[in-house]
């Protein structure tokens, strides 16, 4: 009997398209909210930035960056709906792109991790 294929039996996910576009969808959603509150905080109550303002803008960063790393993921393939968190599924077309894949993956994973070691902090650069 011949060997089935071992995504073949994956429930289907979403396209990588639409990922991409919920993810800016709702960038957009969040900038715009986030643009409201400072505007009502600066001009109506005519306050100060607060520490929460501030966590906003960093939640937000933290968020477009998300949004980039997909982007590239899916440039290289891997936001196809048979393809699993743990790459199953995905061939690299040769070496240097599996190697760039996994440090995107590395950077992106471990950057928004407080670091305390100097030689880790090289690789979110």
């Amino acid at each position: 009997m011949a060997r089935q294929n071992e995504t073949k039996d994956l429930p289907n996910g979403p396209t990588g398209g639409a990922v991409l576009a919920t993810h800016f969808v709702v960038l957009g959603i969040a900038a715009l909210l986030i643009l409201v509150r400072v505007v009502l905080r600066l001009r109506v109550q005519r306050g100060s930035l607060l520490v929460s303002d501030a966590l906003l803008f960093l939640a937000w960063g933290a968020a477009v960056a998300t949004a980039a790393f997909d982007v590239v993921l899916y440039h290289h393939g891997l936001l196809m709906p048979f393809v699993t968190y743990g790459l199953k599924g995905w061939t690299p077309p040769d070496f240097p792109t599996l190697e760039y894949v996994l440090q995107v993956g590395f950077r992106f994973r471990y950057c928004f991790v407080p670091l305390a070691d100097n030689r880790r902090r090289r690789w979110c650069g």
